[in-house]
């Protein structure tokens, strides 16, 4: 073990203090500087082989006792070291055995690069410190510790127009209510339970979608806000779906109805019943919010002016519909709606027969419907059945039934429809009734297939979310891992440099 070359210091003999020694450094100039800070007049230091000096004779400063590491996020992480060590700068400058004028009281400039790093390390602690606290702040305002806080705290802001909220002692229930023609239909509903455990359903089945992250609790108000966000955007994603596809079903089952209605077909009635068919299925491809006339409550549907709904009206009846006096709107006796009731016309073969004549078809009368008289010229096609009898008299009706009974039903329908408005001078034997109904039965068997499709996508995506977890867990393993070989990379460092 080596002893000190200062004079008059006893550093590491016999009979002095045990302490650390550093050699001379290397540097031709540093040490020079060394040498002539000890001053040994008896012995030439630069003759010594390996002259040392020990701990005593150096300021605090350039002694490094810590060893300090900032990571990425700004943090200055300080551990001790096991031996001390020198400042690249540090010389010998204390000597507390000889005269105070050896002694050399100058202090050493701190570099500007150093300076600047201190000065940024110490403003970005600063501001960390700062961001910290704001965060405590903040997690402490919107944090929820039971159900009666979150329910105190979701009253507190103002409703969305989206959610309706209903709380009760064990659970806080926030669903959407879609409006129907019959009884309104829960659509998508969130439910908070007493432990804060939360549980999102769609339709009345518990909701796995990738587009919804949906929390195990609700601790913190944000969170109930950023879920019910979500879940509201994957509502107006899947009403756009649901749009769409009913959209494609439609086009396609016009699309047939195109084909069928461009064949030769001999049964007139058939096909009255596929284009009354295809006329209700553009109906349904409109927009709800495409009315003709003005559905606002505000407005009397006797008289057709504004004034308060629950006040007796005693002016002159007016339909807003047909914009005439004499009868309220939707009357039975409105030519509007007696257009729309009927079956629809078929101009195309009455025009092509007048086109071949020479002459421009005449349109269709406005108010009735009907076709005009010079359309009568054109014959309608002989059908296999026998012929319907003309509008008969009462009497004549009387003298034919009591001549064949049989034909009573066929004479009171024919009658019947001859009263009805029509746009036909054939007989149309499906109503509109018939055609919703057939167009309900059809679209309650695609809602249906499409639920059943929805059950299915569902399942799979099910499937496809365990496997996503499985996936995680394994990242995260690997990840754990990469992070323990980091810091054991780390320690080995640590301990080379010591």
């Amino acid at each position: 073990m080596g002893r000190c070359c200062v004079p008059n210091c006893r550093g590491n003999y016999d009979n002095g203090p045990k302490v650390r020694l550093f050699s001379f450094p290397r540097d031709a100039k540093r040490r020079a500087e060394w040498q002539r800070a000890v001053r040994r007049s008896d012995v030439d230091v630069r003759l010594l082989k390996d002259p040392k000096v020990c701990e005593r004779h150096f300021k605090s400063e350039h002694l490094r006792t810590t060893s300090t590491y900032t990571d990425c996020d700004g943090r200055t992480i300080e551990a001790p070291m096991k031996l001390t060590r020198l400042t690249p700068d540090a010389f010998p400058a204390i000597f507390p055995d000889c005269p105070s004028y050896i002694s050399n009281s100058r202090t050493s400039r701190e570099e500007p690069e150093l300076k600047r790093k201190r000065t940024e390390n110490e403003l970005l602690q600063k501001a960390i410190h700062e961001s910290q606290a704001a965060f405590e702040k903040e997690e402490k305002q919107y944090k929820v510790c039971n159900l009666g806080e979150l329910i105190s705290r979701v009253n507190e802001r103002p409703n969305k127009k989206f959610w309706c909220t209903t709380a009760c002692e064990t659970c806080l229930i926030v669903a959407h209510i879609e409006p129907a023609l019959q009884a309104p239909e829960m659509l998508v509903s969130v439910v908070v339970t007493e432990d804060l455990s939360v549980s999102v359903y769609f339709k009345c089945a518990p909701l796995v979608s990738d587009d919804v992250c949906i929390p195990d609790e609700v601790r913190d108000v944000r969170v109930l806000d950023n879920l019910l966000d979500s879940v509201e955007r994957y509502c107006e994603k899947k009403a756009r779906q649901q749009e769409d596809k009913v959209g494609g079903v439609l086009r396609l089952v016009l699309s047939l109805l195109d084909d069928i209605c461009d064949d030769e077909l001999h049964d007139d009635e058939r096909a009255d019943a596929l284009i009354f068919l295809k006329e209700q299925c553009k109906l349904l491809t409109k927009k709800s919010n495409g009315v003709r006339f003005c559905p606002s409550q505000a407005v009397c549907r006797h008289c057709g002016r504004t004034h308060k709904k629950d006040s007796q009206c005693e002016e002159t009846p007016f339909c807003v519909a047909c914009q005439a006096a004499g009868h309220i709107y939707l009357d039975p006796n409105c030519p509007t709606r007696a257009f729309r009731a009927t079956s629809p016309p078929l101009p195309k073969k009455n025009a092509a027969a007048k086109s071949n004549q020479g002459e421009q078809p005449e349109p269709l009368d406005k108010n009735t419907g009907t076709p005009p008289k010079t359309w009568s010229q054109v014959k309608p096609k002989k059908t296999d059945g026998p012929p319907l009898p003309k509008k008969l008299s009462p009497t004549a009706a009387e003298d034919t039934v009591q001549a064949n009974p049989a034909t009573q039903p066929r004479v009171e329908k024919h009658n019947e429809l001859q009263r009805t408005p029509s746009t036909l001078d054939r007989k149309s034997s499906v109503t509109t009734d018939q055609a919703l109904d057939t167009i309900m039965q059809l679209l309650e068997k695609l809602n249906s297939r499409m639920e059943a499709i929805e059950r299915a996508m569902a399942q799979q995506e099910q499937v496809i979310m365990q496997h996503k977890e499985v996936n995680e867990q394994e990242i995260a393993q690997i990840k754990a891992t990469a992070d323990e070989c980091k810091r054991n990379y780390r320690r080995a460092r640590n301990r080379s440099r010591e």
